[in-house]
């Protein structure tokens, strides 16, 4: 017998420096709506996928382009 199961994304979890505002963002943009948001973690949900976001405290946004080439 054949497991046709296929697998489905539910949700991603994102780290930043500021979760509440994050959600707002997203939400915003992806016309969404904020489940939850304080500034530790949020959720936003759209289009049938969950965001999270979860501050962490030595979060380094990411330059574009990288410099090294990474």
């Amino acid at each position: 017998m054949t497991d046709t199961t296929s697998a489905r994304l539910a949700m991603v979890t994102i780290d930043c420096l500021d979760a509440q505002v994050e959600a707002h963002f997203w939400a915003a943009l992806l016309g969404g709506e904020v489940q939850h948001a304080e500034r530790d973690y949020a959720m936003v949900s759209a289009t049938g996928v969950t965001i999270g976001f979860g501050r962490t405290e030595d979060f380094v946004a990411p330059a574009w382009p990288d410099r090294d080439g990474r």
